[in-house]
């Protein structure tokens, strides 16, 4: 192995300087050599091993105080071409491809493999994390997936897990397509977590208000709606004026062609009824149907008595 202590390497990458104390070359069993980059002199583990120790934060857009390994940077004087800090690419595995692997094992607070972050306004879309996938043979093939696995000491498991808050309109999770679950849909509904609790007086009279249609969508102002098939259901303008709580308005995302990045479709404001909402008012129009249906029965008991 040799090993060359006698300078520092210094890379300037914009506003940041990086520093290596040492720099190792060794060869490995191929006959090749694996190159590291580090400060406290480790063996290389890879073909190219960036290491960092110390307690000195390199201030970065995520925190005011976060240590960082390796800092790619990436700032062209022109703005026509994509521009990656990092690009991962691998090929040629009968097991597993990774362009980009994360992996961490440590007692923090938060151990993320992957942390995607995209700041700054503007008028176009960020995307902290964006998964893309083609597969023109047999196998599928999945933009983004999730997987995970909790020991019996473990609080909870989350194989994907989406948070929105801030201001205007937020989505935990929007899907542009259909969604199939394998499993349960639950909805929080523990009391512990509501207030201004009301039972509810009207139900039968709502629904008698409500109009009933058979449509089919209409493809040209969402190009992923199939227009092929007949749903039932309301129009949500009209449930708006009956029940205004289950009626929001939604901001479908604009599009972009995946290899120019040109903007196809501009982002778009709907309506959607929460369908769900609609269980509690049923219930309570059929428990009102009930009494009417009890009422009856003892009305014509009595005529029948005479």
């Amino acid at each position: 192995m040799k090993n060359l202590r006698a300078f520092s390497i210094i890379l300037l990458m914009g506003y940041q300087i990086t520093v290596a104390q040492s720099v190792s070359l060794q060869p490995n069993t191929l006959n090749t050599r694996e190159v590291s980059i580090n400060n406290d002199g480790s063996v290389p583990r890879a073909r190219l091993h960036i290491k960092g120790v110390g307690s000195v934060p390199t201030v970065t857009q995520i925190s005011g105080q976060a240590f960082t390994s390796i800092t790619a940077e990436a700032n062209p004087n022109t703005t026509s071409n994509e521009v990656f800090g990092v690009y991962g690419f691998s090929a040629n595995s009968e097991i597993q491809n990774a362009g980009l692997f994360g992996l961490t094992n440590n007692t923090a607070i938060f151990n993320t493999g992957v942390l995607g972050l995209a700041t700054f306004g503007g008028v176009n879309d960020n995307f902290g994390v964006k998964g893309y996938a083609t597969n023109d043979n047999a196998g599928a093939a999945f933009g983004v997936y999730g997987t995970t696995f909790g020991y019996a000491s473990a609080r909870a498991s989350y194989g994907v897990y989406g948070e929105a808050f801030g201001n205007g309109v937020k989505y935990a999770g929007y899907f542009d397509g259909n969604v199939t679950v394998v499993g349960t849909i639950n909805m929080i509904s523990d009391s512990r977590f509501k207030t201004n609790i009301n039972p509810l007086t009207n139900g039968l009279s709502e629904i008698l208000k409500l109009k009933t249609y058979s449509y089919q969508y209409n493809s040209s102002t969402i190009k992923s709606m199939d227009n092929s098939v007949r749903h039932r259901g309301f129009l949500a303008q009209e449930v708006q004026q009956i029940l205004p709580e289950i009626v929001s308005k939604n901001v479908h995302p604009a599009k972009y062609d995946e290899k120019t990045k040109a903007k196809i479709s501009d982002s778009q404001e709907y309506l959607s009824v929460n369908y769900l909402e609609l269980i509690p008012i049923l219930t309570r129009a059929i428990q009102e149907q009930q009494t009417m249906i009890e009422e009856l029965k003892q009305e014509i008991i009595k005529l029948k008595k005479k």
